[in-house]
């Protein structure tokens, strides 16, 4: 063996070694940070369109509640407002279309008017005695629905909730024949993925806009009509995320 071979390692390969490693980790490092920029707006657009869907449904079942007029059978809402989540929901108590299979198994849909036949194998018109026991196999009378859910209507409101944690504790559901029953749209307030005080409630970390402030200047106010980021940051267009 030679003494070269057994030599080891120079001083000028190690330094050209630690270069070489010192300039792919500061390469490495824009990419690491621009992966968790990615992650943390995916994160922000998933949590402003989950707690923002729970906003509009806590709005669709007040109107449907505190500003219903019953019309028919159904009761159906004013205006033409649906059941909240109920597809197939009945309207001046008929149903009509050529999915009203589906109708006979939606909360608030009604049997007292007349189906159009498109979809149950006719095209004839179906009057209540003939639809009576459908999807009973026994010829009977179609059991009885339970209610649509109904909320307690609060006082001065303009149908928007008063703060987020409304929407992970409920509303009352008055038409419910269970004692207590409730109404959730949010199971948690989600974080927002911008602020990283672990110290800040999460209800806390989102800015909120109230139904009276405009959009180019949200202020908080008596109910919660949108939240937004208070991160001071853009995202890699320039945005800012107070903007989204």
């Amino acid at each position: 063996m030679s003494p070269r071979s057994s030599a080891g390692f120079t001083l000028i390969e190690l330094v050209v070694t630690v270069a070489i490693v010192s300039l792919l980790a500061t390469m490495a490092m824009p990419l690491a940070h621009l992966v968790v920029k990615r992650g943390r707006e995916q994160d922000l657009r998933a949590d402003l369109r989950a707690i923002r869907d729970g906003l509009d449904r806590y709005n669709a079942l007040w109107r449907y509640s505190c500003q219903a007029s019953v019309n028919g059978a159904g009761g159906g809402a004013a205006g033409g407002l649906a059941v909240p989540n109920a597809p197939g929901a009945a309207v001046n108590g008929s149903v009509t279309g050529s999915s009203a299979s589906s109708s006979f198994g939606a909360t608030g849909a009604t049997t007292t008017g007349s189906v159009a036949g498109a979809g149950l194998g006719g095209s004839g018109g179906l009057n209540a005695t003939t639809v009576s026991g459908i999807g009973n196999g026994k010829g009977g009378t179609t059991p009885a629905l339970p209610p649509p859910p109904k909320m307690e209507c609060p006082t001065a409101s303009n149908g928007w909730p008063k703060d987020l944690q409304t929407l992970v504790d409920g509303v009352n559901n008055i038409s419910s024949p269970v004692p207590g029953a409730k109404i959730y749209f949010l199971r948690r307030i989600p974080r927002d993925p911008m602020n990283t005080d672990p110290s800040v409630a999460a209800d806390l970390s989102w800015g909120k806009r109230s139904y009276a402030s405009p959009a180019d200047d949200p202020q908080e106010g008596d109910d919660v009509y949108d939240v937004y980021s208070l991160s001071p940051d853009k995202d890699l267009t320039g945005r800012p995320y107070r903007e989204w």
